[in-house]
């Protein structure tokens, strides 16, 4: 059986997207250690980074699961673009409002 192009496309953004989560989920901790040798600073940014995305995740899983979804006007691919995009904002906004 072939695969069509759309599920290579979806395989591959996926695929992206996760390697930009292990790097982030990675580099920001480090980060965090080589400004601050404070740990509970270090956590706390690792928290930061872990917390909008389990929450997100979790929530938009039980949303999609629901057959009320569409009732509200959403539909799955708007549902996981805002699960996406909601932590990228919670990870960038600490630096941008430092300045």
């Amino acid at each position: 059986m072939r695969l069509g192009s759309g599920y290579r496309r979806l395989w591959t953004a996926t695929a992206v997207s996760s390697l930009g989560d292990g790097v982030s989920f990675t580099a920001l901790p480090l980060l965090a250690a080589s400004l601050t040798r404070d740990p509970v600073a270090v956590s706390l940014v690792t928290l930061a980074t872990t917390l909008p995305n389990l929450l997100l995740t979790l929530t938009a899983g039980g949303l999609l699961g629901l057959e009320g979804v569409a009732v509200m006007g959403w539909n799955t691919v708007s549902v996981a673009l805002r699960q996406s995009l909601i932590p990228t904002g919670c990870t960038a906004a600490p630096p941008a409002s430092t300045g």
